[in-house]
């Protein structure tokens, strides 16, 4: 089984020092904290289980048929676990050996999209749709993996909200398609890079309290 770096989730995104998660959590079987569930996941009811006899929990997404592998959980650590239908479907949990649970136990984990995610700076307002806005902010990309990142490219949902993003804080785009995407830097296990975003909002727009502004990554871990 893989450690909770060394899957899709090698690539961590940071803005004003706290994690993006897309996805948020609720529900889990004591001692076993969620900490992220990938985007691959959507929205739904995934379920979390421990068996005690064997000291290991395991893990099946929202519309999964299957659980995922055994994860073995020896010590007080973070663990990814990988749904049995799809790889890409994880979750990543931190677990607490002095908590968990003396006999077998299972929980829904309930994820729904998180609107306002910091992906985009937040919803757009009255005063804002009046008015206009341009906003302009930053996230950083650390490779927490073990392996190099290779052709790094990010690009927006066709339905963005008026965002661009650049590498360099000067040249911005808008791309919506793979092939278009911005392309990155490569990424050395350890190695930061910086993606610029800007948001405008035109004078006299529609207010619209659930703005969801989606990027799309992908990379080779070589």
């Amino acid at each position: 089984m893989p450690h909770a770096n060394l899957a899709a989730d090698s690539l961590e995104i940071i803005r004003d020092a706290a994690e993006v998660r897309p996805l948020t959590l609720v529900g889990t079987v004591p001692g076993v904290a969620p900490l992220l569930a990938a985007a691959k996941n959507g929205p739904g009811a995934g379920r979390l289980r421990y068996d005690p006899t064997a000291g290991a929990v395991q893990y099946k997404a929202p519309d999964s048929s299957t659980w995922g592998p055994i994860q073995k959980t020896e010590a007080d650590a973070d663990y990814l676990l990988l749904d049995g239908d799809d790889r890409d479907a994880w979750l990543r949990v931190s677990v607490y050996r002095d908590h968990l649970p003396a006999g077998p136990a299972e929980a829904r984990v309930l994820l729904a999209d998180r609107w306002g995610n910091g992906v985009s700076l937040a919803d757009v307002t009255a005063e804002e749709a009046a008015a206009g806005d341009v906003s302009t902010w930053t996230l950083t990309l650390t490779h927490q993996g073990t392996h190099t990142i290779e052709n790094l490219v990010v690009w927006l949902d066709a339905a963005h909200a008026g965002l661009e993003l650049s590498s360099d804080g000067v040249a911005y785009s808008s791309p919506t398609t793979e092939g278009t995407a911005l392309a990155l830097a490569d990424l050395s296990p350890g190695d930061s890079l910086t993606l610029y975003l800007r948001r405008t909002i035109a004078a006299a727009a529609a207010a619209d309290p659930d703005v969801l502004d989606l990027l799309h990554f992908r990379f080779d871990a070589l």
